[in-house]
């Protein structure tokens, strides 16, 4: 009885030390979620929030450039699905 009872310890511990698989993050991201704010905040700053990176643009000539540069990621994101929704739509015949 007494090797059943170093097993299950040995078992107990391996157990205790277990962390789970060794996973690698992409640089600059985060392991989980940020934590959620005690307050639930207002309307407001829920939008500030979510737009800080965005500055306002005062010259024309740069606000132009910035809708051809999201005009153009969003051609490609759509170019992109588009082979994808047709490989998808094959495979589901």
């Amino acid at each position: 009885m007494k090797t059943d009872d170093s097993i299950r310890e040995a078992m107990n511990q391996a157990i205790a030390n277990y962390t789970g698989p060794v996973t690698r993050c992409p640089a600059g991201k985060a392991r989980s979620k940020a934590a959620p704010l005690p307050i639930k905040a207002d309307q407001a700053s829920r939008w500030l929030n979510r737009h800080r990176n965005e500055r306002s643009v005062n010259d024309p000539k740069e606000r132009r450039r910035r809708f051809r540069m999201e005009r153009g990621q969003r051609e490609r994101i759509a170019k992109r699905n588009a082979a994808v929704r047709e490989h998808i739509k094959e495979n589901s015949r």
